[in-house]
């Protein structure tokens, strides 16, 4: 059974792009404006650790338009990504531990053979998987290095997204000063009306 969408207000999700170790992104339809975006839905054990980016959203309302859903994509695809590099890493290392287990455990078992021949026979055995094992991590090893050059490019690339996302973001803050220039004018305008309604009124009293 599929997971319900989940409910985001002012939107109407209409499926996932893609998951990371933060979260993952859907894809929702911004009933506003009527048009498709991608939404980042951070992980409940992270969302407390907010991004300097979703700070500046919560205090300006700033909407990144297609550059910031093709970064929420890309970073949401980088992070898969780093998730089964780690995984595979993890398969490795998984791997040349039970392969030393299995040699220690012959080697163990070679000593309580009392037969020469048959001990002669799993000792050249013992060195052949010594051979082969050596050989194949070593294959994985060195498969498992060419990753990490393609992660480093793919992260370049949601960095440098993401550093554009942040200039278009302090760009529009020419709409948010124009708004605080109003609301302070606004502010010195009700002060100056209630200093003056004071002033009234201390006036009055003393001509009574």
């Amino acid at each position: 059974m599929s997971a319900r969408p989940p409910s985001l207000a002012g939107y109407e999700v209409t499926g996932e792009l893609g998951k990371g170790t933060a979260g993952r992104v859907v894809r929702a339809r911004q009933k506003t404006l009527n048009r498709v975006v991608a939404l980042k839905l951070l992980d409940p054990r992270v969302a407390r650790d907010k991004t300097t980016l979703e700070r500046f959203k919560e205090l300006t309302g700033f909407d990144g338009g297609e550059l910031e859903d093709r970064y929420n994509q890309l970073n949401a695809d980088y992070e898969a990504c780093v998730d089964r590099a780690e995984d595979l890493t993890g398969r490795i290392d998984s791997i040349e531990d039970v392969a030393a287990d299995m040699m220690e455990e012959m080697e163990e078992e070679i000593a309580q053979i009392s037969k020469p021949e048959y001990r002669a026979e799993s000792q050249k055995n013992l060195a052949i998987i010594r051979d082969r094992s050596s050989k194949m991590v070593s294959a994985m090893r060195q498969a498992e290095q060419r990753m990490a050059p393609v992660l480093q490019a793919f992260k370049d690339e949601v960095l440098r997204l993401k550093h554009n996302l942040n200039v278009q973001a302090i760009q529009s803050l020419s709409g948010t000063v124009s708004q605080i220039e109003g609301d302070v004018t606004k502010l010195i305008d009700d002060m100056n009306k209630s200093i003056a309604e004071a002033d009234s009124f201390l006036a009055s009293m003393n001509t009574q």
